[in-house]
């Protein structure tokens, strides 16, 4: 029987979880956790699309950015052919 994980604990490992960097042992706590958590359930969701998000954003910014930073590309969206 593993120990019961607190909703402060899972909060403080759930990127550990997410990324499989968890011992065995913490897993099964962490699982157990989940089972009868829905709050944490939901917070785990949210963070996860939260992730999801922010890796997005990010993507699309990147891409702004690079078209933004090359010459021929802004010449060719300002300029009139």
């Amino acid at each position: 029987m593993t120990r019961w994980m607190t909703c402060r604990e899972f909060v403080d490992f759930l990127d550990d979880y997410l990324a499989r960097r968890l011992e065995l042992t913490h897993r099964e706590e962490f699982n157990d956790h989940l089972s009868g958590c829905p709050p944490c359930v939901a917070y785990m969701h949210s963070y996860q699309e939260s992730i999801r998000l922010g890796k997005a954003a990010l993507t699309r910014s990147e891409a702004t950015n690079s078209r933004r930073s090359s010459p021929a590309s802004y010449r060719s969206r300002t300029l009139p052919e």
